[in-house]
């Protein structure tokens, strides 16, 4: 996926990505079978959601580093670019959001009531 650029065709990317998918795949499998074979039959539920669970952990890991870094790299790069490309501030929308409204337009919602249970005692 290395290869991949601007120009690059969608279906070339779908194929870069299958095959990446397919790989890593087929080493997970792997790694598990490798893991259930290096522990006694006793112990092979503990040893399949450790592996799993330390699988779990890495990727959680992995997509936060890597979202860090991705993010930190694009705030400097995204402006760097839309400059170099002739694109004003004043061009860039300022929000994509709607705006809020007032807290004096927010509807008002009504205030809980307390109702009385077959028994007498209250109840929310």
């Amino acid at each position: 996926m290395s290869r991949l650029s601007v120009d690059t065709s969608l279906w070339l990317a779908g194929v870069f990505m299958f095959i990446t998918g397919a790989g890593i795949g087929m080493v997970m499998q792997v790694l598990v079978l490798a893991t259930q074979n290096a522990v006694p039959h006793a112990d092979l539920g503990v040893a399949t959601s450790g592996a799993t669970f330390f699988r779990s952990l890495g990727g959680a890991m992995g997509v936060a580093v890597f979202g860090a870094l991705l993010t930190h790299r694009l705030r400097d790069t995204i402006p760097a670019q839309l400059k170099a490309a002739g694109v004003s501030a004043d061009q860039m929308p300022a929000g994509s959001a709607p705006p809020r409204a007032a807290p004096s337009r927010s509807p008002r919602y009504p205030s809980p009531s307390i109702s009385r249970s077959p028994a007498g005692s209250p109840r929310r």
